[in-house]
């Protein structure tokens, strides 16, 4: 049976491909609040080792249009300063 989890978070990384390797960008809420993400949970038998497993997924989708912009604005100042 899998279950409906609420997960909740002070932020999250989203990374950026650049010439020279990948940028991490920390992810959070402007007022310094919470996030919290829709996600799965469920509790299952491995089949391997008989062990009793509880695992937790959450659901993502698209950045939103902040976010978008957010890392737009920084590639076009990166380009600038060269």
């Amino acid at each position: 049976m899998k279950r409906i989890a609420n997960s909740l978070a002070s932020g999250y990384y989203e990374s950026i491909t650049k010439p020279d390797g990948k940028q991490p960008y920390l992810i959070s809420a402007g007022d310094g609040g919470v996030l919290s993400f829709a996600g799965l949970w469920d509790r299952w038998k491995s089949p391997e080792t008989g062990e009793r497993v509880t695992s937790r997924t959450i659901i993502v989708t698209h950045a939103n249009r902040s976010v978008i912009y957010e890392f737009a604005m920084d590639r076009c100042y990166s380009s600038w300063e060269k």
